[in-house]
This record gives structure tokens, sequence and C-alpha cells, in this order.
């Protein structure tokens, strides 16, 4: 989780000034929250197709604002994959989910 918190560090330093980057933010944060509080969330259909309209927006970001933020925005996404990945491929994580 340190390497997400670094990135949002690097992404929350480009938006404080950018109204359209801080909503995203505060979605993106919204998201992940949700998704470290309830358990059945990140393996959700709904979770999944959260992630995919936050991939969307960004990109939408990325192509009106990319030579100002696209590597911090990018780096992000990449570090929430890795943790999203860790979660889902986590053995004891797959049976709290069979076990509920």
């Amino acid at each position: 989780m340190d390497n997400v918190q670094n990135a949002f560090k690097d992404v929350y330093r480009d938006i404080e000034n950018d109204d359209d980057l801080r909503d995203f933010y505060d979605d993106v944060v919204k998201f992940l929250n949700r998704a470290i509080k309830d358990k059945d969330y990140v393996t959700s259909d709904s979770a999944d197709n959260e992630a995919h309209r936050l991939y969307d927006r960004s990109t939408e970001l990325l192509d009106t604002k990319q030579e100002h933020y696209r590597p911090d925005v990018e780096h992000l996404f990449e570090e929430i994959k890795d943790y999203g990945d860790a979660i889902r491929n986590d053995k004891a994580n797959k049976r709290v989910v069979q076990v509920c």
C-alpha cells in the first residue's frame, strides 16, 4: 500500500489547483476506501466496472492534460492495479471469499 500512497502524493501535488483532476482524485479515493473497507467489493463486478470507468476518465484527462500529468497518473494506476491484483490473488483473501 505504500507504493499506492506515494503515487497518490505525486498526483495530489499535480491536482491541487486543477478542478477536473481534483474531482477525479476524489472519486479514486472513494473507490479505494470502499475496496479496503468492504471485503466483498474488491472482487465484485461493481468494483471492476468502477475501476474501468475510472480508467476511462483518466484516459480522457490525460488526453487533455497529458503533457503535465501523464507520468504521475500512469504510475498511480499501475500501483493501484498491482495492489488490486495482489489482493485478488492472495490465497488468504480467496479463502475468506470462499467461506463467506
